[in-house]
């Protein structure tokens, strides 16, 4: 119900939303494409109503229904979930022979046991608890003192902090315990953190998506930025710019670009996915799925408006599901080395095929012990790795960045995100998402150097696949808008005056790259490949 209003509130701001822009993306992309959601071609309003009437439906909302059907408040829930909960009253006793009816309280016990069980995921030991009391700990029905107290009190454990909550046995009060702690350390950080230092022109503001703490960094347009569209008539008819980090990395990480587009009128804004940064870490079932929802989800409840959204590795691949699901949401797309399979044989049936048969999980004491082993190697080698991932100008690498990513390492339920890569189900070809799912106007801004992955190689294989993708190379390794800001930022403007604000001479000055921002991106081109700078190839393949 909490996401319905939500949503529908949401969808009530775009009642008297106007579209100007004659060239409705959604309109051109084929809202039926094959394996996309089928909600994009009625932009914002329609993707909101399809939320909103969705939130009625599916596995949680059932779980919702069922579980709250019965006169159990939700302590008493709780309580019987932990193990804690009193005793139903005896029968009182009958000179029938026939055996006594079930006492009112049994089936509700053993439905929660089946709701618990159905809600149990590989490597996900808390998921019971979040997916059942999530809401109840958001909305102030379930209090953290009062969770803590119930947990300890299961475990027989006098609540005095001697004990750690992860420690606690049976697993069930653990896991309530340590999702409680996790919940109020957040609360915590966002409330009480007046030190934290974020880019020049950005604040931070702070969004509860699903019951956990999400935080966002925000920049307003400056007055007197650049002009709106062609014929536009303001900062209101322009989208905004949604900076989307990856794995390990947070909103913050924009610091140098999220200045410079709002000083070109754009409003921006960069989320830190749940269980990243110092957004919460809850214990639930990590996927590309649920990342691409949240962005759903915060363009529809935080920014109101489409976007043009900028994804750097495995942010670029979930900018592009969200692309090719809910085309309606986005004005453009932008690939900053995105990770992601490109596999020009791809097919939607294949794929599904591929995630009905349910690959084998690995063993669970497999997975926590690689997990473990790599999560403390890492932690330990967090400033030479990101200096290897900086290669032209590794001193962007600074202490800043290694503090957060290891502060945020040590975070409860920062093991848990890692060992979801494990889990992950198969996913869609980059390719197919671009070209056939989200068909929009695309640049794939590439740090060339960087050492992950054949990164040049990949960026002229999407151009070469995809008739909707503009390359440019930048001489840069796998973070290009931390490493080298400036030229990133002139690539992306650009773009967004070319190909996005259909500005008048934005595609013809800077040898095609829209406006200023092509000239020294495209010189950066030529020096990647040893002085041979490429003009502009085929339409399929623009490379700058």
């Amino acid at each position: 119900e909490m996401r319905r209003l939500l949503t529908e509130a949401a969808l009530a701001a775009y009642g008297n939303l106007v579209r100007s822009d004659r060239r409705d993306i959604a309109a051109s992309n084929g809202a039926d494409a094959d394996g996309g959601s089928g909600s994009g071609g009625g932009g914002l309003a329609a993707v909101a109503a399809e939320v909103a009437a969705g939130c009625a439906e599916g596995a949680d909302a059932e779980r919702a229904v069922r579980v709250l059907a019965g006169s159990h408040s939700p302590l008493e829930l709780l309580q019987m979930y932990l193990g804690t909960a009193p005793s139903p009253p005896a029968a009182r006793s009958s000179s029938s022979s026939a055996p006594s009816s079930p006492s009112s309280s049994a089936p509700s016990l053993l439905s929660l046991d089946d709701e618990v069980a159905a809600l149990r995921r590989p490597g996900v030991d808390g998921a019971p608890f979040t997916g059942l009391f999530s809401a109840a700990k958001a909305l102030g029905t379930l209090s953290v003192r009062r969770v803590m107290r119930e947990a300890y009190s299961a475990a027989g454990c006098p609540y005095d902090g001697r004990t750690e909550p992860r420690c606690l046995r049976p697993p069930s009060a653990a896991a309530a315990a340590v999702a409680a702690e996790a919940a109020d350390f957040h609360r915590a950080l966002a409330v009480l953190d007046e030190e934290r230092v974020v880019g020049p022109g950005a604040e931070v503001h702070f969004w509860r998506w699903r019951g956990g703490i999400t935080d966002y960094c925000v920049a307003e347009p400056s007055p007197g930025g650049a002009p709106s569209a062609a014929g536009g008539g303001g900062e209101q008819e322009r989208p905004a710019v949604l900076l989307v980090h990856g794995f390990g990395a947070f909103g913050d990480q924009w610091r140098g670009n999220m200045g410079a587009l709002a000083a070109e009128g754009f409003h921006v804004f960069a989320p830190t996915f749940p269980g990243f940064g110092r957004s919460q870490k809850a214990a639930v079932p990590y996927s590309q799925d649920l990342w691409r929802d949240f962005l759903r989800d915060f363009i529809l409840q935080v920014v109101r408006r489409p976007v043009v959204i900028v994804g750097n590795s495995i942010g670029g691949f979930i900018s592009a599901s969200l692309a090719a699901d809910y085309p309606g949401l986005l004005r453009g797309l932008v690939l900053v080395n995105s990770a992601g399979p490109i596999d020009p044989s791809f097919t939607p049936a294949a794929w599904r095929a591929a995630v009905a048969a349910r690959r084998p999980a690995p063993p669970a004491l497999l997975v926590s012990a690689v997990s473990t082993a790599l999560f403390w190697y890492l932690e330990r080698t967090v400033p030479s790795t990101l200096r290897w991932l900086y290669p032209t100008n590794p001193d962007k690498a600074d202490q800043w960045l290694a503090q957060e990513i290891l502060r945020a390492a040590g975070d409860s339920g920062a093991l848990d995100v890692f060992r979801a890569v494990w889990y992950l189900p198969p996913p869609r070809a980059l390719n197919w998402l671009v070209a056939e799912g989200w068909r929009g106007p695309t640049l794939v801004l590439q740090g060339a150097l960087d050492p992950l992955n054949d990164a040049r190689g990949r960026a002229l294989q999407l151009g070469q696949l995809c008739a909707n993708v503009r390359v440019m190379l930048l001489e840069a390794g796998h973070c290009p808008h931390d490493e080298v800001p400036e030229l990133f930022n002139e690539g992306l403007l650009g773009f967004l005056r070319s190909e996005v604000l259909l500005l008048p001479g934005g595609a013809e000055e800077g040898g095609g790259a829209g406006g200023q921002g092509g000239s020294r991106a495209a010189e950066q081109e030529g020096r990647v490949q040893g002085g041979r700078g490429q003009p502009a190839a085929a339409p399929a393949a623009r490379v700058e």
